[in-house]
């Protein structure tokens, strides 16, 4: 069967948006390696609250947000909440909960002032960007929306040390896009004040080719 062919992962992503359905299928968390179980939400949600320290004064992003599987889970731990997301037709599916703000926009040009979020919460959305001057501009916008003494924190970035076995343990692909990966020394050079640790979240077969990184400003 021949591959499914998408200018890039925005449209990708909007065809899933436009289906609808379950949030985890929306999300890509239902099949292969990505599959989620509760208990790896659970994980992920939890790595949030503890390694940015989520306050109920805190207002929080969730920059690339998609149908919002994971925003509704961290909406109760703030004082307010804004998920953006380069699809509004993903976002519709993040409706039925008003206590956070929908926003669709291009992280490379996030549409807040300067220092309006206390912490930035990005999961599984630096594989999907064009390229490296591309993840370049967003880790910018991030510190500039980001308030000085706030927390940003980057979950399942794919490692480049880990490539090889990546593609030798998953299945192929039914589509023609590509990821990006990243060595850690790059958020080295331009996430400074960052701390980079492993993934571990149960039963999400991704995890263990992928690591996270916590910036503070």
């Amino acid at each position: 069967m021949p591959p499914e062919v998408y200018k890039d992962w925005i449209e990708h992503y909007r065809i899933r948006g436009l289906k609808g359905g379950d949030l985890k299928e929306i999300s890509g968390y239902s099949h292969g390696l990505a599959q989620l179980t509760e208990e790896g939400l659970a994980d992920i949600t939890g790595t949030a609250r503890d390694f940015l320290g989520l306050k109920i004064t805190d207002r929080l992003l969730d920059l690339g947000c998609g149908a919002g599987l994971l925003t509704h889970q961290l909406v109760g731990d703030v004082e307010s909440m804004v998920g953006l997301d380069a699809n509004s037709e993903i976002l519709v599916n993040a409706g039925g909960d008003s206590r956070f703000a929908r926003v669709a926009a291009m992280a490379d040009h996030l549409p807040f002032g300067s220092s309006t979020f206390d912490k930035i919460f990005c999961h599984s959305i630096f594989q999907y960007f064009p390229d490296y001057q591309y993840a370049v501009s967003v880790v910018g916008e991030m510190s500039r929306v980001l308030r000085l003494g706030g927390r940003c924190l980057i979950m399942d970035i794919p490692d480049t040390a880990k490539k090889d076995r990546y593609f030798n343990t998953k299945l192929p692909d039914s589509h023609n896009l590509e990821r990006l990966f990243y060595s850690k020394e790059w958020f080295d050079r331009f996430a400074p004040n960052s701390h980079i640790f492993e993934q571990r979240i149960r039963d999400y077969d991704n995890s263990q080719f992928r690591f996270n990184v916590l910036i503070q400003r």
